[in-house]
């Protein structure tokens, strides 16, 4: 049984595409109010956030992370997701293959590095004992949901490697990250992943290559059309369980944090 609602952070153009009873709304979090749209996904409660601001225009180094993973708190969710393009690292990967990593190394710093300021000391696992920082539960659905609405090459592993942005790499920068174990390079999961652990949100990836990194420009834009996207997500939100089956994601917050320090809607 798929939970009540899902979140889902993406590009707008998808979130038009997919939702089926789309409105608008609006929350309030501490760090600012935000837009964001509800609808159903085959029949189910969908929460769709603009992941680069209501016109797709922010640069990734200002995405406000922290209002995203507050709003989706904010709103009861505790099942997200983000779908994005990203480029490949990994030689093997090809423009147009769906990537549902399971790990990431960061090569950036974005502050504050805690959705829990003044909580005390927020820490909280992102290693091999709690499943890795992508949720296990959340990639299952994935894969399966990929597996089952495309042909395309899955990748059911991949190690993804987050910079700062917003240029694009060099070619020296690539081959580092590569030899360093990265499959696909992106400027935006960290930190919204350690914020969304923070507040106790189980919380994954599903991406497509849109690029090879440092082998091509990213101005010819390769993505799923819209309606092989939208069967994915619709049988992904189906897939996903209401309840932690493998993962702790949940339990994280209750573990390094105050649940007083939860954000309140004003």
């Amino acid at each position: 049984m798929a939970a009540a609602t899902i979140g889902i952070l993406g590009a707008s153009r998808f979130g038009i595409a997919a939702l089926q009873d789309r409105a608008i709304d609006v929350v309030t979090t501490p760090y600012g109010d935000l837009p964001y749209e509800t609808g159903t996904l085959a029949g189910i409660s969908v929460i769709w956030i603009r992941r680069f601001g209501w016109s797709d225009n922010r640069p990734s180094h200002l995405v406000n992370h922290r209002a995203h993973i507050s709003a989706l708190s904010l709103l009861g969710v505790r099942r997200a997701f983000t779908l994005n393009g990203f480029g490949g690292v990994n030689d093997e990967l090809q423009v147009g293959d769906i990537v549902v990593p399971h790990d990431y190394i960061k090569f950036l710093h974005r502050e504050p590095p805690s959705i829990l300021e003044g909580a005390g000391w927020a820490r909280v696992d992102l290693g091999a004992s709690v499943g890795g920082p992508y949720c296990p539960d959340i990639r299952q659905a994935l894969i399966a949901a990929a597996e089952q609405r495309s042909q395309r090459t899955l990748w059911r592993r991949a190690v993804n490697v987050c910079v700062q942005g917003p240029h694009l790499e060099t070619e020296a920068e690539i081959e580092a990250v590569r030899r360093l174990g990265a499959d696909i390079i992106s400027t935006t999961i960290y930190p919204e992943l350690v914020f969304a652990r923070e507040l106790g949100i189980c919380f994954a990836s599903i991406c497509w290559i849109s690029n090879l990194a440092g082998r091509e420009s990213t101005g010819r834009w390769n993505a799923p059309g819209d309606d092989e996207l939208t069967a994915i997500l619709a049988r992904a939100v189906e897939l996903i369980p209401a309840e932690p089956q493998t993962c702790q994601c949940q339990a994280s917050r209750a573990n390094h944090a105050s649940a007083s320090r939860a954000p309140t809607r004003a």
